[in-house]
């Protein structure tokens, strides 16, 4: 039982590339082509529903009545979705000042599309004819925090402000010019979504298959991303180095760096005796702070550390990640997510544990959810979060059992001001104002 026919553009007539044809209750399903053609089928004659669907417009149900041997046509528009005029105010916390050039991504919720921006000079994204619906929406800029807030783009004219917090961070949500070089024949650093390969070797995992799950995406920095067997575009007969943008680091007091690194190491002849080290430069000095050496770990694991107790600290920061692959061919992986250096000097440390955690919330202001993202401070493993209304009220509350992580906040709760706070061993650490 064949079906074919022509996706269509209701406004304007033409054709549509790309929209989804499903014959529901059946796997049955095709793409139409650039010229809004489709075709499809089943074995057994009946009556069907089939949807048609493409991002940007409404979705389109009709019924068909299929038969052994015979083409049914049908011709379809689908009628575009409403278009509204957007603007995206990207601002620095606490002065308001606009960061031109900020990065920003709006990822439909539904579909999954994205629509990638860059902010003008006055830290403006303007789109007078964008898709209405709901979105997540992730700004930053190196430099500044990254930070992500989801809503609803549906108004005719709609404003948003998107607030960053200073200071270096990166989960590789968005590309902040990482620089990259070689001296190997594979294995090169690349930036996206990890493609897990894993076999020999006692069925181990050697390149990662997920990024660490307390960002904001599904990116990270890896050596090789090729998929296939084990052995496949790792780092094979050199180095490959990951360098970060520079870092003006002058103004901090106590600047601590944590990131998070997978490094897997076996197979070949011999003991395996390959390395992933880390490195800082200050502009003319470097030296390493990290080394694995031979050492199959096959994890995510995180490293903290203060900078200053390893070099002098300038205007001209720079971290290293090399992984390395030497004589007698064993297997070598790398990754790298996660990365930020914060200010541990610029808290109070009367609480010698105020400081030692890091909260947000967002968006802020709230509707009725949002997101909590937490880090308990190294060696921490418990802890709680709870939300208080201005006259100290508890209106919610979560243990915590790992070290960091994030979790739905799912709250109908009257508008006003509450606030969040992290709690080690019942002494508040961190304390966030958020507004529903």
């Amino acid at each position: 039982c064949y079906l074919e026919g022509q996706v269509t553009d209701l406004s304007n007539g033409s054709p549509i590339n790309g929209a989804n044809v499903s014959i529901l209750t059946t796997p049955a399903a095709d793409l139409s082509d650039v010229a809004g053609d489709y075709a499809t089928g089943v074995a057994d004659a009946g009556t069907y529903s089939v949807t048609y669907s493409k991002f940007g417009y409404y979705d389109s149900t009709i019924t068909v009545a299929l038969t052994n041997g015979n083409l049914v046509v049908a011709n379809v528009p689908l009628r575009p979705l409403q278009r509204v005029s957007m603007t995206i105010n990207v601002v620095e916390a606490g002065t308001g000042n606009p960061i031109p050039n900020a990065a920003v991504i709006l990822t439909e919720t539904t579909f999954g599309n994205q629509a990638p921006y860059t902010a003008n000079g006055s830290g403006v994204v303007t789109d007078p004819n964008f898709i209405g619906g709901s979105y997540s929406v992730i700004a930053g800029k190196w430099g500044w925090v990254t930070q992500e807030v989801v809503l609803n783009i549906n108004q005719p004219t709609n404003v948003i402000t998107v607030t960053l917090p200073k200071g270096y961070y990166d989960d590789f949500a968005l590309d902040f010019g990482w620089n990259m070089s070689s001296t190997a024949n594979t294995g090169d650093w690349v930036r996206g979504e990890p493609v897990g390969t894993t076999g020999g070797f006692g069925n181990t995992p050697f390149n990662p298959d997920f990024d660490i799950v307390t960002d904001l995406s599904d990116q990270c920095y890896v050596t090789g991303n090729g998929g296939g067997g084990i052995g496949d575009d790792d780092v094979d007969g050199g180095e490959v180095t990951l360098r970060s943008p520079l870092m003006d680091l002058t103004g901090y007091q106590v600047p601590v760096l944590r990131y998070y690194r997978w490094f897997a190491n076996g197979g070949g002849s011999g003991a395996p005796n390959d390395s992933m080290r880390v490195e800082i430069n200050n502009g003319s000095t470097t030296v390493v702070v990290k080394r694995l050496f031979g050492t199959n770990l096959n994890t995510w694991v995180r490293d903290t550390m203060i900078i200053s107790n390893y070099i002098a600290v300038t205007a001209n920061m720079q971290v290293r990640f090399i992984a390395g692959d030497y004589p007698q061919g064993h297997v070598v992986e790398g990754a790298v997510d996660g990365f930020e250096v914060l200010d541990r000097g610029a808290v109070s440390i009367d609480n010698p544990l105020v400081g030692a955690g890091e909260l947000s919330i967002y968006p802020n202001p709230m509707g009725d959810r949002g997101t909590v993202r937490y880090d308990l401070g190294a060696g921490v493993t418990s802890g709680s979060f709870e939300l208080c209304d201005m006259l100290g009220k508890r209106v919610y509350m979560q243990a915590l059992t790992e070290t960091a992580g994030q979790f739905a906040l799912k709250l109908d709760l009257p508008a006003g001001a509450y606030m969040g706070t992290l709690r080690v061993d019942g002494q508040a650490v961190k304390t966030v104002k958020v507004m529903r």
